[in-house]
């Protein structure tokens, strides 16, 4: 199941409309995939947000028929298929509830701006690197085209093969690490432009690294469900490894489980006999690229927001810088490590 698709059934899985398959299939992938766990928690917040409205509020007596025109209006067959036109719609009506009930703030810090974020992240950025090598840290922007340029100096006509050798060149020496064509920037920032403290930092190791997540779904029926979190609790111990709850979908209980690769093989036959085992997939999922092209993606926004002034642009800045560390780092925590999506079903 690929994002596009996950994201279509988002709505369905969390109301409980799925059947056992595709509500294992999306349980699985929203565990793996940060965006689509960022999508399912977007989606929550809009249903939490427009349940707490209904509540306090009566919307205008034309308020339905005003709605059901516009979107009569626009909606067209081949966008309705797309859920991002229904998150939008979705998304402003919860932001009129809000407002409306005089709840202003929460919309603005808690819902609106998450949304904001979703949609920007649709953006084509194209960035600057923040990385570092021998204990110096490189920070340049990354121009959307390179320039003609000598091939000795360790340019590459295509950003999307080395994503991190597009840095500018500025007036600081520049120097090219062993076994890399990577270029140097130096460590002068311009004057009165910090990036934002704690800046989240990359090796050219981790950039380099062939990245593979090794993921597991696994699912199970059983007769008492009670009993299932106190297995989960005791294998978790012995194996050193952690789960958390993802939540009920209907009938089934969904868990995310991660442990060491080296670890993996015998924690899945024990798993495998809490209850009868209905389906289990494999998939080792291939992220080197894609983390390079985040990387390119987190360096450019660096650069967009030290080139801000506007205090609502900052912010909005900073909201997607956050996310999308938050995005690498959870890739970089799962190295050596296998996820298990356990989905107990009960008979």
């Amino acid at each position: 199941m690929d994002c596009r698709q996950c994201q279509q059934l988002l709505p369905q899985w969390l109301n409980g409309e799925l059947d056992g398959r595709d509500a294992a299939l999306v349980a699985a992938h929203v565990a793996c995939c940060a965006a689509c766990r960022a999508e399912a928690d977007l989606w929550r917040e809009i249903g939490t947000a427009l349940k707490a409205g209904t509540v306090e509020i009566k919307a205008p007596p034309a308020l339905a028929r005003q709605v059901t025109a516009q979107l009569n209006a626009r909606a067209k067959p081949r966008h309705l298929r797309w859920v991002q036109s229904w998150k939008r719609y979705a998304a402003a009506a919860a932001a009129f509830v809000l407002v409306t009930a005089g709840t202003l703030g929460f919309a603005v810090n808690q819902f609106w701006m998450r949304g904001i974020n979703a949609v920007a992240d649709n953006d084509d950025n194209q960035p600057t690197v923040v990385i570092q090598n021998s204990g110096s840290s490189i920070e340049g922007p990354v121009p959307k085209d390179n320039p003609p340029g000598n091939q000795n100096e360790g340019t590459n006509d295509n950003p999307d093969t080395n994503p991190d050798t597009n840095i500018d060149k500025q007036p600081q020496d520049r120097q090219t690490p062993d076994n890399s064509n990577i270029k140097t920037t130096g460590t002068n920032k311009p004057a009165g432009k910090d990036l934002q403290p704690g800046g989240f930092v990359l090796t050219y190791a981790d950039i380099d690294k062939k990245r593979v997540l090794e993921s597991t779904l696994l699912v199970v029926q059983v007769g008492d469900m009670e009993k299932v979190q106190q297995q989960l609790d005791k294998l978790a111990a012995e194996f050193g490894a952690q789960y958390e709850n993802l939540g009920a979908a209907g009938r089934q209980e969904n868990f995310k489980i991660t442990v060491g690769t080296d670890k993996d093989d015998e924690l899945l036959q024990r798993l495998s006999t809490i209850g009868q085992v209905i389906n289990k997939q494999k998939t080792d999922r291939d992220i080197t690229e894609e983390f390079r092209k985040r990387v390119q993606q987190l360096g450019d926004l660096k650069a967009e927001r030290d080139a801000a002034s506007n205090a609502d642009e900052i912010k909005k800045l900073d909201a997607q810088i956050a996310n999308m560390e938050t995005e690498l780092q959870d890739w970089m925590a799962l190295e050596n490590k296998h996820t298990i999506v356990l989905v107990v079903e009960e008979r």
